[in-house]
């Protein structure tokens, strides 16, 4: 069964399932009910997307991980989030920071690590938008009481961030 699904991205017809509540990524075939862990248990994904034939993960300790591979991070990040890719590269909400991360590679290795943009509150997060060539990025810890979001538009060749909508309430 699925263990307290968090975060959820498509892979064909296939979707990946993360859970830092339960500790686990798993692969959902919604068609034949099949489910398998593939990293975890006992992990802290906060998010897992497709990649290059592969799943990669957000792990709060270990930072961004192949899920076939969980013993050496990829990229060193102080807080992974959410996560995107264009088919080539990969994009990286860093919570803590406020930095979302551009990084190509060669094969499975990381090659570029570069600052898309800076300054975001807490992104969390990420979807790719095919026809405007640009991230959606879901910021929260806004607001007086630090229980508002706001959706960001960053685009990918400049950086440049606009405002979607503010004012999100959480949850």
């Amino acid at each position: 069964t699925l263990n307290l699904p968090f975060t959820l991205s498509a892979k064909g017809e296939e979707l990946v399932v993360s859970s830092w509540f339960s500790g686990d990524v798993q692969i959902w075939n919604p068609q034949t009910e099949n489910v398998s862990v593939v990293y975890g248990p006992e992990e802290i994904p906060i998010d897992a997307i497709a990649f290059q034939d592969e799943i990669v993960v957000s792990d709060l300790v270990k930072g961004l991980v192949w899920a076939s591979d969980n013993s050496s991070p990829l990229i060193s990040l102080v807080s992974p989030s959410g996560l995107a890719t264009d088919g080539n590269d990969l994009f990286v909400a860093d919570y803590d920071t406020g930095i979302i991360w551009q990084i190509s590679f060669d094969g499975k290795t990381p090659t570029t690590k570069r600052e898309l943009t800076t300054g975001l509150s807490s992104p969390e997060g990420l979807a790719y938008d095919k026809e405007g060539r640009s991230l959606v990025v879901y910021e929260t810890g806004l607001g007086t009481d630090g229980f508002e979001g706001r959706l960001t538009r960053i685009d990918l060749p400049s950086g440049d961030t606009t405002t979607i909508v503010d004012g999100l309430e959480l949850s």
